[in-house]
């Protein structure tokens, strides 16, 4: 992980001043002051008049459809809005609803139970099939640790994708972002024991398991209480509350480990089962196009390798050409990457 930015504090409210002479005006200043809160109001007033908007409520919670929506909605394609809220529906746990396109009546899709989330804080994200993704801070399987869930589009059931347990982080506050594959990517912003102050996770798509993809110890951000965005590289961008250099917040990214490549044999001399070679017994030249380590496959204790870099069922790392010499049955190798 990559500390892009440590805060220093600027922005946060100041100290109060220690003397009472800096807040006292000056009688040569007035009018100058005076001139440029005019200007501040008349280009204020330009400002409105250009802008035009008005206020509109489309609707208003009433607790049976939800209450206290702690995040921001998304749009479909054809105008209908989607959220959540944080409290209320049928079990006061918190809702997912719709605000249909046109319409002033507020539609709760699901209401969570505690078994299959609470309290959910963060927006959702949708994909191309319209089913909506999102978290919740507590409930799930592990001692309302929060959950990763699915509402698949026309259904009313809440499915719960995943449980935080503690040990994969708890406490999600944000949303989600979605790769191309359908992994699903976010930060909780508590973890348990030391250091405990959150991670960054996926769940892979199909998955039911939550992996850690980093944790935060201080140093590098604490309580990441903000989503994710992901660039076409598959670097992963994101906020922490606290920690950093100056304590005050970070800026961090996750990048992630190349996988090397599965090794290739682009040479195999003389091929087995030619016209004069022992099946059980024969040497060949194998050339690979990285560095391998090397494996026999076949009935246990009935075979072999011998090569230039040792002998037995797992050999060293081999390349780029090395003399392979296979003694009884062996039915296939397998090569593993340095």
């Amino acid at each position: 992980m990559r500390l892009f930015k440590d805060f220093t504090g600027i922005g946060r409210r100041p100290a109060s001043a220690n003397s009472s002479d800096s807040h006292r005006p000056r009688p040569d200043s007035y009018r100058a002051r005076r001139h440029r809160c005019t200007l501040g109001l008349e280009r204020l007033e330009d400002r409105v008049a250009l802008s035009n908007f008005v206020s509109s409520n489309l609707a208003s919670f009433n607790g049976a459809t939800g209450s206290g929506p702690r995040a921001g909605l998304i749009m479909d394609a054809q105008g209908n809005l989607y959220g959540t809220t944080d409290g209320g529906g049928a079990n006061g746990h918190g809702t997912v609803f719709e605000l249909a396109a046109g319409s002033g009546t507020i539609t709760t899709l699901a209401s969570f139970n505690g078994a299959n989330g609470a309290y959910p804080e963060a927006g959702l994200i949708m994909d191309a099939q319209g089913n909506l993704y999102g978290t919740t801070s507590n409930g799930g399987a592990f001692d309302d640790n929060g959950t990763v869930f699915e509402l698949a589009a026309g259904s009313g059931t809440i499915t719960t994708l995943a449980s935080f347990n503690g040990a994969n982080g708890h406490t999600p506050r944000a949303g989600l972002i979605m790769d191309a594959q359908g992994n699903l990517y976010g930060t909780t912003a508590m973890a348990p024991g030391a250091p405990g102050r959150g991670t960054v996770f996926e769940l892979a798509a199909g998955s039911g398991t939550i992996t850690t993809l980093a944790s935060f110890n201080g140093a590098n951000g604490v309580n990441p209480e903000a989503g994710l965005i992901l660039d076409a590289q598959g670097n992963l961008y994101g906020t922490t509350y606290f920690g950093g250099a100056f304590g005050q917040g970070t800026v961090f990214e996750l990048s992630p480990v190349p996988v090397a490549p599965p090794p290739v044999v682009t040479a195999f001399s003389p091929a087995a089962g030619a016209t004069g070679v022992d099946p059980n017994n024969f040497k060949a030249t194998v050339t690979f196009d990285q560095p391998v380590q090397i494996a026999g496959m076949g009935s246990p204790g009935n075979f072999s390798l011998h090569s230039t870099s040792g002998e037995g069922p797992a050999l060293h790392p081999v390349f780029p050409t090395t003399a392979l010499r296979i003694r009884r049955r062996l039915l296939r190798l397998r090569l593993w990457p340095l």
